[in-house]
């Protein structure tokens, strides 16, 4: 992954490649295949001090971005203050929801999370107007394959007319690929919706190279990076890579074991911080 002036250059070179407009994925939302568009969009797991970091950066390159919190971040003083602070920059501040998982599967009470989470944005002055599922990789489920499905709901859908979904409606927006930090590498993911169950080809890992050849062709992407995944040095960010590699190679371990496993995904919350 990227140190933050590895970020920064990214940035730099990003802004100064014609013929591309950098839009938040609200704006997005209501563009035509007119021209080639650059939409960077962060989900904010821990450290939104980190966020603020990047935020600074991206502002200062004319990059309007998105910053997806979970609801938790809404009632925290320190964090709705550093919220804030990224939506003066000119950010959109989106949520990041992961109610499927933390309810077990019960739609009702997602429902009641979801909305109890919107309203605590409302109450601290940010509009939520585009959303985005959480992936747990340690989650047991039986009956849900992640909590994508919770905006392919029906009942859910017609509840919320105002809110776009931006990995259920992928399809919907004017751009070909959506990019990820998964696992450390900046990816391609194939099929964004669906990648939750499996049987799919193995994702394209690329560099900014390989972006910018992109927007020359004319074409259009969102990059997807996790902020709390950034170091402000190379030691500190291969330590980091380090300790993922690790933490992985051990669930992969303990996993094998049927109790192991259970608890593990009782504790699913605790793959934020990787």
């Amino acid at each position: 992954m990227f140190t933050y002036h590895e970020w920064e250059r990214i940035c730099k070179r990003l802004s100064t490649q014609s013929g591309i407009s950098f839009v938040n994925i609200n704006d997005l939302v209501t563009k035509e295949a007119t021209t080639s568009y650059v939409s960077i969009k962060h989900d904010v797991e821990a450290s939104p001090a980190k966020s603020l970091i990047l935020a600074e950066i991206e502002a200062k390159y004319g990059i309007s971005a998105t910053y997806y919190f979970h609801g938790f971040f809404a009632r925290d003083t320190k964090s709705i203050e550093i919220i804030k602070k990224i939506q003066n920059l000119g950010h959109e501040v989106g949520y990041h929801y992961d109610v499927l998982d933390s309810n077990d599967g019960d739609f009702g009470a997602a429902t009641l999370e979801f909305d109890a989470d919107i309203i605590d944005f409302t109450k601290a002055g940010v509009t939520i107007k585009t959303v985005c599922p959480h992936g747990n990789p340690l989650k047991q489920r039986n009956g849900w394959d992640s909590n994508k499905d919770y905006f392919k709901n029906t009942t859910v859908r017609n509840a919320n007319p105002g809110i776009f979904d931006v990995v259920n409606d992928f399809s919907k927006l004017p751009v070909e690929h959506y990019l990820s930090d998964a696992g450390f590498n900046l990816k391609v993911i194939d099929n964004i919706r669906d990648n939750d169950k499996g049987g799919l080809e193995k994702d394209l890992v690329v560099n900014i190279d390989w972006i910018c050849s992109t927007l020359t062709e004319g074409k259009s992407l969102i990059l997807s990076v996790h902020p709390h995944r950034l170091e402000g040095s190379k030691l500190q960010l291969a330590l980091r890579v380090n300790f993922f590699k690790i933490a992985k190679s051990i669930a992969v371990l303990l996993i094998k074991s049927k109790f192991l496993k259970k608890l593990i995904s009782k504790l699913f919350k605790l793959s934020k911080i990787f």
